[in-house]
């Protein structure tokens, strides 16, 4: 009596297993969405990368930085180094300064009362330049960071030379490596005045 009111299709599914069961919770494999762990994984690596690029820009902005200075530096000393040359050549006498600044610089004299004034100071070597008494040009040669400069007059076979030695200041200990560089300019005093005599 209760066969009349089962369906006969539930009936031939049942008996031929085709009946859909449902998955079970901890297998389905349709998700969507991340783990934690994968979603912490791609951050950790993400984090790397950033620091990686952080750096490398780091280095690259520093050597950049660096070597924008040394180029500086190099072009000061070129322009310092032909003015130099050039108002030796021309002078026709060289004296330190006088009094208790003859260790801070030195004199060039020429004629008709012009002379060239050279001061060696902390961070700059400054060039006077008077007609008589009237100054009429100044500038000034900034040292390289942690350099200092020394000058000597000599005497040889009948002509003055000027060495000018740039060096390492003695207080500059904590200086990074190549901070400063060791370097001399020699030049013979009144040059062009004797080779057009």
């Amino acid at each position: 009596m209760n066969s009349r009111f089962i369906n006969p299709n539930a009936r031939n599914a049942a008996l031929s297993g085709n009946c859909r069961k449902p998955p079970a919770r901890g297998l389905n494999r349709n998700r969507h969405g991340f783990s934690l762990i994968e979603i912490m994984v791609t951050i950790s690596i993400g984090s790397l990368v950033l620091i990686s690029v952080g750096v490398a820009l780091t280095s690259l902005f520093r050597a950049d930085s660096s070597l924008r200075e040394q180029t500086l530096q190099s072009s000061i000393r070129s322009r310092f180094e032909l003015e130099l040359r050039t108002d030796l050549h021309q002078a026709v006498s060289v004296e330190p300064l006088p009094g208790n600044e003859a260790a801070q610089g030195f004199v060039l004299k020429g004629p008709n009362a012009r002379r060239i004034e050279y001061r060696i100071q902390e961070s700059e070597i400054r060039r006077s330049a008077f007609d008589q008494d009237t100054l009429k040009h100044r500038d000034g040669f900034r040292l390289p960071r942690y350099t200092t400069a020394t000058y000597r007059i000599s005497q040889e076979n009948g002509r003055s030379f000027l060495s000018l030695d740039f060096s390492k200041r003695p207080d500059s200990i904590h200086a990074p490596p190549g901070a400063a560089h060791a370097d001399r300019v020699i030049a013979a005093v009144g040059l062009d005045r004797q080779m057009t005599q």
